[in-house]
Parts: C-alpha cells; sequence; structure tokens
C-alpha cells in the first residue's frame, strides 16, 4: 500500500517536472527562434540595400 502511494506520487514529480522542462525548452526555443528571425530580417534587409546600391 505505502509503495504505491510513494509511486502515485513519484509519477506526479516526474509529471511536474517533465512539464516543466518542456515549458523551459519552448520558451528558449521561442527566445531563439525570435532572435534568428530578427537576424535573418537584418541580413535580408543589408542585402536589399546592397543590390539597390550596386543598381545605382
Amino acid at each position: 500500500m505505502i509503495s504505491l502511494v510513494l509511486q502515485v506520487n513519484f509519477s506526479k514529480e516526474i509529471k511536474k517536472n517533465r512539464l516543466r522542462l518542456v515549458s523551459k525548452i519552448d520558451s528558449d526555443l521561442e527566445k531563439n527562434r525570435k532572435r534568428f528571425y530578427f537576424l535573418n530580417q537584418n541580413r535580408y534587409r543589408s542585402k536589399r540595400f546592397f543590390y539597390f546600391f550596386q543598381k545605382k
């Protein structure tokens, strides 16, 4: 009986931790995606600038 209760508590803890971990990973991914997108935007803008100046 005691072992069953322990198992249940243990699984709850594991689920909580997994959720926390997943949410942390998600937030990190989101940050990285934003940063990457920003970098890409900048690179694209600078390329466009470059072509624009080449044409003139």
